[in-house]
């Protein structure tokens, strides 16, 4: 989660973070979902230029949305949902 908050190595970390969060949508070392909004953090442009990379993350973001509590955590992931339009939009 802290090299993507400080935007280092992304083109290695996310990969490795997609594969992470796809056992555990809602991982973090100090708070629920830390990972999650960590990569949602980085601009998409920076590391989802693949149709595979895309669909792990719109996955990953709508599985920790279904398992977390409501709350502002909820709401900053579907806010981070709601930025990525489906396929063939």
């Amino acid at each position: 989660a802290r090299a993507c908050r400080q935007d280092e190595y992304v083109e290695h970390v996310v990969p490795i973070a997609l594969r992470r969060l796809q056992d555990d949508p809602l991982a973090g070392n100090m708070d629920e979902a830390e990972l999650v909004i960590a990569v949602g953090s980085l601009p998409l442009s920076s590391w989802c230029k693949s149709a595979e990379a895309r669909a792990a993350w719109l996955s990953v973001l709508d599985s920790a949305i279904e398992q977390i509590e409501p709350g502002k955590t909820q709401d900053k992931l579907r806010e981070l949902r709601r930025a990525i339009p489906d396929a063939g939009e």
